[in-house]
């Protein structure tokens, strides 16, 4: 054994080994020091349902209405606040709702034609809300 500075002693790691079923010998098992396939099968199969979970869950909670400018407002903000956008929605609808436009269609188509060609511009998103 060497010596380190300091007087302790190193301490060198062992080999990975395998014992065969056949000879009972052990061999140096391949790649030894890495993780095992098993652990990185589990841990990628549990990022991918996290994902899959997030996903879900985002697309899931906003209005069908609002994706087209959802699609346009993520493509400069990729990490904007839907929720804020949804609830502002969800308030102009209510508020909108007994109003036409002359043409029968109703009001709230208006706002949200706005908030669609402020987002083509690049706005953010408490200027779609406003």
């Amino acid at each position: 054994m060497a010596e380190e500075p300091g007087g302790r002693a190193a301490v060198q790691p062992m080999p990975v080994t395998e014992i065969t079923a056949e000879s009972g010998a052990e061999t140096p098992k391949a790649g030894a020091g890495a993780e095992t396939p098993k652990t990185t099968t589990s841990a990628s199969r549990r990022v991918r349902a996290r994902l899959a979970r997030r996903m879900t869950a985002q697309r899931s909670t906003v209005n069908p209405v609002l994706e087209p400018l959802i699609a346009v407002h993520r493509e400069v903000y990729p990490k904007a606040d839907l929720a804020i956008l949804q609830r502002a929605y969800e308030v102009a609808e209510a508020k909108h709702a007994t109003q036409l436009r002359r043409s029968g269609d109703p009001y709230i188509t208006h706002p949200l034609a706005v908030a669609n060609i402020l987002a083509e511009l690049g706005m953010d998103t408490i200027t779609l809300v406003a």
